[in-house]
């Protein structure tokens, strides 16, 4: 039902008009500055007479309504049921707007769920992608910005979801790329392995950077160890230069042992041999010509080997390097037959 109110009166008697005018000029000539004690003294008597204007204002138009009691009734009831109406309208509203917010949180967790689940879905799959994808209800809010009804806003929401899924999708295949990269490399080589500890940061860098760095590494790799190689090889022919051989009659005529000697065969020089194997040993022989006492214990080894030039000499230098470690070696000589 729509309000309908009309009123019938006329003003009497009324110098309202004079008395308005009366105030406009003197709130124009009223110093707001007022900086001297007069000036400030001025001031305080205008405002206790604008005080008494509003009060008597207040009372003029209390008294021109009582005189119109009908119409005051009137008033007062409208103001009342517009006061409740007023009420109404905003507990009401205050519900609407908390459903609304409950539904749209309703609708977003939904969602958020549904791109969860393909996560978690991928992270099975493929474990190096743990931790690498998020997400959450600031990932909507650009989709639902604008949206009044819901709706609109679970279309929005929805296909939102459905290209967050896709573009994770499509970052985890090119992650499992860069994983089957990685691990045919490594694969290739077991030295290999150390080079990608950082695995799972790697595999989701875009494709041709993995490739390089996969390169750039294994390259590096290869060269440090054909560095160390070629020290090791100048290390050796370092020692094998250091190393003259020592004929055994001069070693025992001399007496001591000389740290490390090369391998060089011994010839048997008298005495009773006694076979064991592949090893001939024999007491010295009584013949050989000694400076300093020698030891009646004093035994020489003599390894026979047969074989390629190469392969001898390196089976006696395996040989070499674990009896020259005993002190009672005192030399150890390879020599063609």
């Amino acid at each position: 039902m729509d309000l309908v109110v009309k009123i019938t009166g006329d003003v009497i008697d009324s110098n309202f008009d004079d008395y308005r005018n009366q105030w406009n000029r003197a709130l124009q000539d009223v110093n707001l500055n007022p900086a001297t004690d007069n000036e400030f003294a001025d001031a305080k008597e205008f405002v206790k007479t604008c005080q008494s204007a509003e009060d008597a204002i207040g009372q003029a138009m209390e008294k021109a309504l009582s005189n119109t009691s009908d119409i005051k009734t009137l008033f007062d009831g409208m103001s009342s049921i517009s006061a409740k109406i007023k009420e109404v309208r905003l507990s009401l509203n205050k519900t609407i707007q908390e459903e609304e917010s409950s539904r749209k949180k309703r609708v977003v967790a939904s969602a958020i769920k549904m791109v969860a689940d393909f996560i978690e879905q991928r992270e099975k799959e493929q474990p190096y992608l743990a931790g690498h994808f998020t997400v959450t209800t600031e990932d909507f809010v650009p989709a639902i910005k604008g949206k009044r009804s819901i709706e609109k806003i679970k279309t929005a929401v929805f296909d939102h979801a459905r290209f967050l899924i896709s573009t994770i999708g499509d970052i985890a295949q090119e992650c499992r790329l860069n994983f089957e990269r990685i691990n045919m490399a490594m694969e290739s080589d077991s030295s290999y392995r150390s080079l990608f500890p950082d695995i799972k940061e790697l595999v989701t860098k875009p494709g041709g950077e993995v490739l390089l760095t996969i390169d750039a590494r294994i390259l590096k790799f290869k060269a440090e160890a054909e560095k160390n190689l070629r020290i090791e090889a100048e290390k050796k022919a370092s020692l094998t230069h250091e190393r003259e051989p020592v004929p055994v009659s001069e070693l025992v005529r001399k007496g001591g042992a000389v740290p490390g000697a090369p391998l060089y065969h011994l010839q048997n020089q008298g005495g009773s041999p006694e076979v064991r194997g592949e090893t001939v040993v024999s007491n010295l022989p009584p013949d050989l010509p000694v400076e300093r006492s020698v030891p009646k214990s004093h035994f020489i080894m003599t390894v026979t080997f047969l074989g390629e030039h190469e392969s001898v000499v390196d089976i006696a230098k395996k040989i070499d390097r674990e009896v020259s470690a005993y002190p009672e070696v005192q030399s150890i000589v390879l020599k063609k037959n």
